[in-house]
């Protein structure tokens, strides 16, 4: 069976499989986790592409970012501009490595 790689939002590696007869991947320190498989295989596949493709994971982050962004211009709602320093906050532990990075 394949190794899990460490967590691509905060660089743990404390890393779980689940399940019996369905199975995930869980973060222990942040809680991040993959969707549901019947295959355990599937479960680790899952995780260990989100883990490897960090370019991605900041691409995604930078449009949620914009989103919020927008929807604040839209609203003037505070919760918009918390949401846009979460995604920002994020990207920056992504781009390091990890918390400890």
């Amino acid at each position: 069976m394949e190794k899990l790689k460490p967590c691509p939002f905060c660089g743990s590696k404390n890393i779980r499989l689940w399940g019996i007869t369905y199975h995930w991947v869980q973060c222990e320190k942040c809680l991040s986790s993959t969707s549901i498989s019947y295959k355990k295989e599937k479960a680790i596949e899952y995780w260990n592409r989100r883990a490897n493709d960090s370019d991605k994971i900041i691409s995604e982050l930078q449009k949620k970012q914009e989103e919020q962004r927008e929807l604040y211009m839209q609203t003037g709602r505070d919760e918009h501009i918390l949401a846009m320093g979460a995604y920002a906050y994020s990207e920056k532990i992504v781009k390091g490595g990890g918390v400890d990075g």
